[in-house]
């Protein structure tokens, strides 16, 4: 049975993080690519009108990694403006996110998490959330509570699970916790 552990409005479920190890690296990419199972193709991502004046703010740099941002040497918008004010944003013909690029070795990276540690800035003030804090997954419930859970039904190469649980979260997981939670929030795990 899972067990859940209530911090301010948000509900965790808190099994999860203590069984699995997150860790997304090079090698990693190349099997989730190979696998149809990278993040970047896996799930819908909708932000926020702030983040879209983000990525725009930064979006020549973003363009030099991924040059599919381009046809006939124009821009192209990658955002569909949804109900209040939030924004999907494409996919290329091979489903994954138009954000996504091909290193030269084969190694799937996010073009605006590489155009801001280009630029020497925090990649989270300019990555959509979801993005950001994957494998982590958030969404309201009826209560108005938000669930916060760990993508473990997309069977992603970098979220492993341990060989026996412990109470103990991945120092990667604890990150991105952090970020949404905040430091003082995840002490209370």
């Amino acid at each position: 049975m899972p067990n859940y552990v209530d911090v301010g409005r948000y509900t965790i479920k808190s099994d999860d993080f203590f069984a699995y190890h997150f860790g997304c690296n090079a090698q990693e990419t190349k099997n989730c690519t190979k696998n149809n199972q990278c993040c970047c193709g896996i799930f819908f991502v909708d932000t926020t009108e702030c983040k879209v004046k983000r990525i725009f703010d930064i979006f020549d740099v973003v363009a030099e990694f991924c040059p599919n941002l381009k046809d006939r040497g124009k821009y192209i918008n990658p955002f569909e403006k949804n109900e209040n004010h939030r924004y999907s944003i494409d996919t290329k013909e091979d489903d994954y996110c138009v954000f996504s690029y091909l290193e030269k070795a084969g190694v799937l990276k996010c073009g605006i998490h590489s155009a801001a540690l280009k630029l020497k800035a925090d990649p989270f003030f300019y990555k959509p959330l979801p993005c950001a804090i994957w494998p982590i997954t958030v969404f309201k419930e009826k209560n108005n509570r938000i669930m916060v859970c760990l993508d473990v039904e997309n069977k992603s190469t970098c979220l492993k699970k341990k060989s026996k649980p412990d109470n103990k979260i991945d120092p990667a997981l604890l990150k991105n916790l952090e970020l949404l939670l905040g430091e003082e929030l995840t002490r209370m795990l």
